[in-house]
């Protein structure tokens, strides 16, 4: 593997790492958003944000994008399925079922996405990776089994929702990969853009139905606390964590990237116990481990494994 193609693999590594982290703290502003307001409502004004910032960077040039002599129709499917799909089943689901079951469902998104990226993309990955993969997803199960307790009884509705989310974020990952005609940045402005048309026309109809529309278009300067959780949720979530993670997908491939996912249930977790004192249970730590050891072990690199990294290391970079 040569120096070039390492650089590249070691900024696909940062950058997945940058996500996981971004993402996992996005939970606890999402927490706090949504005491005050509806998830439409946040969804709304967080991705309007996020594109808005983008469109700044654009015009002024710091960033550019070039959709002319391209087919938009792979990248309008890919919006919508994530972010649209993914956040609307998401939020439907945790209206049915309880938080330690949704937890377990989206727990599962690397393996489906191994399984599609080995059908599809037709990345080989390794028996390291695969165990790695399936250690990582264990993790996941340990914390929320011993760190929790479920509560709420669960609707047939919430486990086809769940199942819809983890799909849309599989498939995701695997368009992202193929869609090699667009830059990360181009990517990452279409979604926010369609998202803010989608997520901005469900608030309206939503606030118009309860007359409260005003309250709505006022939220971020009426509601101090709705404001600081948007700026996270919008420019570092959004915009940011997503250009992540389209450019590690680029770089690392679908299975890789997604052996990442694990991390982001870790990081919530770790925030609620050091920001929000919530309690360390021996489940978290049991399963912290796990995930590491397993994100460790998915990304080994496979010239150290003794491998062909062009035949079985799923995806090198190339």
């Amino acid at each position: 593997m040569s120096a070039d193609l390492l650089t590249a693999e070691r900024r696909g590594i940062l950058a997945a790492l940058g996500t996981a982290f971004i993402f996992g703290l996005s939970f606890m502003f999402t927490k706090q958003a949504v005491q005050t307001a509806s998830v439409y409502s946040l969804l709304s004004w967080r991705f309007f944000t996020a594109c808005l910032l983008l469109l700044i960077l654009r015009l002024t040039g710091v960033i550019r994008t070039n959709y002319r002599g391209k087919r938009l129709a792979p990248l309008l499917a890919l919006s919508l399925i994530y972010p649209v799909t993914y956040f609307i089943a998401e939020s439907k689901a945790l209206e049915a079922v309880a938080s330690m079951e949704a937890g377990l469902f989206i727990a599962t998104l690397p393996i489906v996405t191994m399984i599609l990226a080995s059908l599809v993309l037709k990345e080989r990955s390794t028996r390291l990776q695969k165990l790695a993969v399936l250690l990582s997803v264990a993790g996941v199960v340990v914390i929320t089994v011993l760190g929790k307790e479920a509560g709420g009884e669960s609707k047939l509705t919430g486990y086809v929702f769940l199942a819809a989310a983890v799909l849309a974020g599989s498939v995701f990952v695997i368009l992202s990969k193929s869609l090699s005609a667009f830059t990360s940045i181009e990517k990452t402005l279409f979604m926010m853009a369609l998202s803010t048309i989608v997520f901005v026309a469900l608030a309206v109809r939503e606030h118009m139905l309860a007359g409260t529309l005003a309250v709505w278009i006022a939220l971020p300067v009426r509601n101090p606390a709705f404001l600081r959780s948007l700026i996270y949720l919008s420019v570092i979530t959004s915009a940011l964590a997503f250009f992540l993670q389209n450019y590690s997908i680029e770089k690392l491939g679908a299975t890789r990237n997604a052996s990442f996912a694990p991390l982001t249930t870790l990081i919530s977790i770790l925030a609620g116990a050091l920001l929000m004192k919530e309690p360390v249970t021996p489940g978290l730590l049991i399963g912290a481990a796990m995930i590491l050891t397993g994100v460790i072990g998915a990304n080994r690199p496979a010239k150290k494994a003794g491998l062909n990294p062009r035949r079985e290391g799923a995806g090198v970079p190339k």
